[in-house]
């Protein structure tokens, strides 16, 4: 083979071993001495710019938070909770009635803070603040507001966990209405990001869920049957084992 020659492979160990020796190696050193002075000074230079930038990035990260934290502190006292709506109503035939009312002095005090998330989008921290307003307006009966906001931060394919966060409440709002075709693009793109892995199970149910109410039974069932059996004991794999059952069910009384 290529080292056929054992002699060739010896001849190469020595010269290792004799330019690696001590006392070669000071030589060397003492012979180059300017270009090993360049050499490590251009590496610290170069280490030192790369903490400077990511001390500085980490800063303006954290002045970013305070001073949007602020705007959402200014609606804390009006948030009120509503059950009414969750990412898993595809298939209820109920439409849930707006019963949160949008006072002149909360919109004010919302479009202040989404104005300041607008101007800061190019913060990772904004993207936690937009879900968070996103979610205040869909609560509210701003739906349309709350999903052009979130799409600006819905970005499937981020390493960060935020945007993926940002995805499923999106793909959430698209699936209380029925909107499964803009819906569907988004997890696909979820599930194919090796960094969202922590949201590919629900992901994965989500997407089956918009299969099933595209019609799609086929493929969906083949789904609901992968997650079961993967995830047999998780809440997901419980829900997809149910939501087979039941498609099977509705497949059966059609017939």
């Amino acid at each position: 083979m290529f080292f056929k020659d054992s002699g060739l492979i010896d001849s190469f160990i020595k010269s290792c071993i004799s330019f690696f020796n001590i006392g070669n190696l000071i030589s060397w050193l003492d012979k180059n001495k300017k270009t090993v002075v360049i050499f490590f000074s251009v590496l610290a230079l170069f280490g030192l710019i790369f903490l400077t930038n990511n001390w500085w990035k980490q800063e303006q990260e954290y002045k970013n938070q305070v001073f949007l934290y602020k705007f959402k502190a200014s609606l804390k006292n009006f948030r009120k909770e509503d059950d009414s709506k969750k990412p898993f109503d595809l298939l209820s035939k109920e439409e849930p009635e707006d019963k949160l009312i949008l006072t002149e002095d909360m919109k004010k005090k919302a479009s202040a803070y989404e104005q300041a998330v607008r101007q800061n989008q190019k913060f990772q921290t904004t993207a936690a603040f937009a879900v968070d307003l996103a979610d205040f307006y869909y609560r509210y009966g701003k739906k349309d507001q709350a999903k052009d906001l979130l799409s600006l931060f819905a970005l499937p394919l981020k390493k960060d966990s935020v945007y993926h966060l940002a995805v499923f409440q999106l793909t959430g709002y698209y699936m209380n209405e029925k909107d499964c075709k803009q819906a569907l693009p988004l997890l696909s793109q979820l599930i194919s990001n090796e960094s969202a892995a922590a949201f590919h199970l629900e992901g994965r149910l989500q997407k089956t869920i918009c299969l099933e109410f595209e019609n799609r039974h086929k493929e969906a069932l083949e789904e609901y049957e992968k997650i079961s059996i993967e995830k047999p004991d998780s809440y997901m794999g419980r829900l997809a084992k149910d939501y087979k059952r039941l498609l099977i069910l509705k497949e059966k009384l059609k017939k």
